[in-house]
């Protein structure tokens, strides 16, 4: 069995790592950049593949939309390739930005299907299923066994998931969802890699609150609790993340830090006292998110929003905190920072918890058991 993991990264994280890394990357090929890339640990990294490895399985991951890492793979295996588009694509695509997505246009999709032909894998398995449309994917379908998608982020259309043969997600509302469409749906959850404690460096004076993400639409209502937790403990209180600007907070720039992704964001987890979370609107009563899995794993202790299933993932009050609202959310920070070996024993046990139960190796069973059922 061949797997072949197609992922995508955020445009902002590219740019700044090829901006770091300019003149070292000039003399990489393409296996070494792509290594050099997997180990900023960013996302899934290749948390899949590796352990996919490890259960015996030849998996391998792509990164389709960085530009630079794609073209190295088109030169290295002699594919001539036209990095401008004509003038009538670039017209359309400016007027509407998604137009590439829909028509499966442009230099990057054509590296992406002779990648597929190269490697022949059995299974594709899209971690970012809106790049790629049924138009796109009706080109690949006839070469590969069984077409599977994950997705967790806010859905597109549903006529984007008519192709696929399976659809994976971490959220149970949408495995229903696309169950009730007559679409194939597994329910997975997410995981942490232990690897990256291997690489983390414990600062002197650890953050005693901090919260790491976006800021987007879907997360507009707790703009409002953040703010409170500002306004209580002041510079005892760290954010970093994209899309501060979108709050339009006066309040929760005083706390702003930048942006951190990868090692840098694993680090300040590391270093962290109390790191909060909170879910999206579209994981409506269910956790689900990343942050549940990389904090815990990290080892500082995780306050998160109440969901129905949080039970099933840790212990609360044990392995994990939650807050219903903002005053419960205060208080449990007030009295946490206050019981620092309370506080810690629940953040060794959240730990411990992650490390053994929800680690990729794990995950990459039970993925494997789902693809048993459908291949």
């Amino acid at each position: 069995m061949r797997i072949l993991i197609i992922d995508t990264y955020y445009e902002k994280f590219l740019r700044n790592f090829y901006n770091y890394n300019q003149e070292k990357v000039k003399d990489l090929d393409y296996k070494q950049l792509r290594e050099l890339l997997f180990g900023q640990f960013f996302g899934t990294s290749n948390f899949y593949s590796k352990n996919l490895k490890k259960l015996g399985i030849d998996a391998e991951e792509i990164i389709f939309n960085d530009s630079i890492l794609q073209i190295k793979w088109a030169q290295e295996n002699g594919l001539k390739i036209k990095l401008n588009d004509p003038l009538w694509l670039k017209i359309l695509n400016k007027i509407n930005k998604k137009f590439n997505r829909v028509m499966g246009r442009g230099y990057l999709y054509e590296i992406l299907l002779n990648q597929i032909e190269n490697y022949k894998p059995d299974i594709l398995y899209i971690q970012s299923p809106t790049y790629f449309s049924p138009l796109f994917l009706k080109k690949i379908k006839r070469r590969i066994k069984l077409l599977i998608a994950q997705i967790s982020s806010p859905l597109p259309p549903l006529w984007f998931f008519k192709s696929y043969d399976l659809v994976i997600s971490s959220l149970p509302n949408y495995v229903e969802y696309f169950r009730k469409n007559k679409i194939n749906s597994e329910y997975l959850k997410l995981a942490f890699e232990p690897e990256i404690l291997n690489y983390l460096e414990k600062k002197e004076n650890q953050y005693p609150i901090t919260f790491v993400g976006s800021f987007t639409n879907v997360h507009k209502k707790f703009i409002p609790v953040f703010e409170e937790v500002f306004k209580k403990f002041g510079n005892k209180f760290f954010i970093w993340g994209f899309g501060i600007e979108n709050t339009k907070s006066k309040i929760l720039v005083n706390c702003y830090q930048g942006e951190a992704f990868g090692l840098d964001m694993y680090n300040i987890l590391y270093n962290s006292k109390i790191t909060l979370n909170r879910h999206g609107e579209n994981s409506e009563n269910y956790a689900n998110n990343m942050r549940l899995y990389e904090a815990t794993g990290c080892g500082s202790m995780l306050i998160t929003d109440y969901k129905d299933n949080l039970n099933e993932l840790f212990k609360i009050g044990e392995e994990i905190e939650i807050y219903r609202n903002t005053d419960e959310l205060i208080d449990k920070i007030s009295f946490y920072l206050e019981n620092e070996d309370q506080r810690k024993k629940i953040a060794e046990a959240g730990q411990k918890r992650t490390l053994t139960e929800h680690n990729y190796e794990n995950r990459m069973r039970e993925l494997l058991k789902i693809i048993e059922k459908y291949f």
